[in-house]
């Protein structure tokens, strides 16, 4: 059975869509997965309209929202990236091997 943890939950500046992060352990003979999931939270009630947007062999990540309509994904160590949504309904997803600070 797998596990997870929490790394992050983010409201976009409108607060209707969320973006979720976390990691994935099912056990010592797999490695951590990090993930990232959208969720339209007007529709969330109604159809369950949530999907994942990136997922890589890594735990270090951040997310955070540049504006509306535009979400960051920062993970310095992802090498081995299986999941990468440039886009989700109206929301361009990046993905930043390091951060721009």
């Amino acid at each position: 059975m797998c596990g997870g943890t929490n790394i992050a939950n983010v409201l976009n500046p409108q607060g209707t869509v969320s973006a979720f992060a976390y990691t994935r352990n099912c056990g010592a003979t797999t490695s951590f997965d990090v993930v990232v999931q959208m969720t339209d939270l007007d529709e969330y009630w109604w159809n369950e309209s949530s999907e994942i947007v990136f997922r890589a062999r890594k735990s270090d990540l951040t997310i955070h929202w540049e504006n509306d309509k535009k979400l960051v994904i920062v993970c310095p160590e992802c090498d081995r990236v299986e999941i990468f949504e440039k886009q989700w309904r109206d929301v361009e997803i990046v993905f930043e091997k390091q951060s721009a600070e």
